[in-house]
């Protein structure tokens, strides 16, 4: 998990071939341990540094390695990058009709990701009401 922040940190810093050896050299260890968010993770982050090298080919791969697993992980934040990902790689290419189903995909993976933050924000804040109203029965505030 380390390494999987190891190599983001790379990417942020613009330096995707570093962050593609980091993923690479720990691939096999987490596709074995079979943790389905994990390997989403790192998919999700080849996908990213390859693109940004623009290495389409590759780029595509772990991609669509992502979206072809989806059912199994539902990591909605790789799913919302694969489609991305994807939607550049297809414009590259010139594939218009795909560059359009994937920035579908994109828009609405993105839009799925943003209530579920929305829900996760809202639950919390309920929460704390909640908790408030038991502390301060009488406060005109709770």
């Amino acid at each position: 998990m380390i390494n999987w922040h190891f190599a983001d940190y790379h990417l942020v810093l613009k330096d995707p071939q570093r962050a593609i050896e980091i993923l690479k050299s720990n691939i096999f260890d987490v596709e074995t341990n079979q943790y389905q968010a994990l390997i989403a993770g790192f998919y999700d982050l080849l996908a990213q540094s390859h693109l940004a090298l623009e290495s389409y080919s590759e780029a595509e791969m772990y991609a669509q390695k992502l979206l072809n697993t989806e059912e199994q992980h539902r990591y909605q934040s790789a799913i919302t990058d694969a489609s991305k990902v994807l939607t550049v790689v297809n414009e590259y290419q010139n594939n218009y009709e795909q560059t359009f189903f994937y920035y579908k995909k994109h828009s609405e993976s993105n839009k799925i990701e943003l209530d579920q933050k929305s829900d996760k924000l809202l639950s919390i804040q309920n929460s704390k009401t909640k908790s408030h109203r038991k502390k301060h029965p009488n406060s005109p505030f709770g």
